[in-house]
């Protein structure tokens, strides 16, 4: 299934390389945009609908292995500014001091398709 959704780039605190570090305890926020497949704005609606449905997903895995954790929980999205948003704690992924994490901000087909997803962003998280 080819992508639905483009994503733009998540800018501060995240760099235009795609990583960002933080410390355990620091909560890191991160927004993105979605874009439709031919460049126009999603509706807030469809935005909207879409978190209230469980299908705006992180999830987090260690860069040199181990589970994915996934969270359907933590994406809000901001009507004003156009932005799905996520406040991003280690304790809610179980992240550890001095690893590197992929994080992935995915729209799901549906809540039961995890392994579908119409749209993705990612960068990697550094714990210091």
């Amino acid at each position: 299934m080819a992508a639905q959704y483009w994503l733009t780039p998540f800018g501060r605190p995240v760099n235009d390389l795609g990583f960002v570090s933080a410390g355990q305890s620091a909560t890191t926020t991160v927004k993105t945009t979605a874009l439709l497949a031919n460049g126009a704005k999603l509706a807030d609606s469809t935005a909207a609908a879409l978190v209230r449905a469980g299908r705006v997903q992180i999830t987090s895995v260690r860069v040199d292995g181990g589970p994915v954790r996934s969270r359907n929980d933590l994406v809000t999205y901001d009507a004003r500014n156009d932005v799905f948003q996520a406040k991003l704690k280690a304790s809610q992924f179980g992240w550890v001091r001095r690893q590197w994490y992929l994080v992935n901000l995915r729209i799901l087909a549906s809540p039961a398709s995890l392994s579908v997803d119409l749209g993705n962003r990612f960068f990697v998280m550094r714990v210091t």
